[in-house]
C-alpha cells in the first residue's frame, strides 16, 4: 500500500475541478472529497499503474451508462 499525503496542490486542483464542474462534480453535485481522491490517484499514476475501483458513478462521463467511458 502506498499512502499519498494530502497536499495544498491536491486541494487547489480539486477545487478547480469543482469550479469547472468536471466529473465527479456537476451542476448540483459538488464533490470536493471525490475530486481530492482523484488528484491523489493522478499523483500516484506518475509512478505506478493505478486502477480506481469504485461504485460511485459520479466519476463516469456518462453516469447513466457505466459501460461508456
Amino acid at each position: 500500500m502506498v499512502r499519498v499525503p494530502f497536499t495544498l496542490e491536491h486541494a487547489k486542483a480539486a477545487l478547480e475541478m469543482v469550479d469547472a464542474r468536471m466529473p465527479p462534480n456537476g451542476e448540483k453535485n459538488q464533490q470536493f472529497k471525490d475530486s481530492a481522491i482523484w488528484q491523489a490517484v493522478l499523483a500516484l499514476s506518475s509512478d505506478y499503474r493505478v486502477h480506481l475501483v469504485t461504485n460511485d458513478r459520479a466519476f463516469l462521463l456518462n453516469r447513466g451508462d457505466p459501460s461508456k467511458v
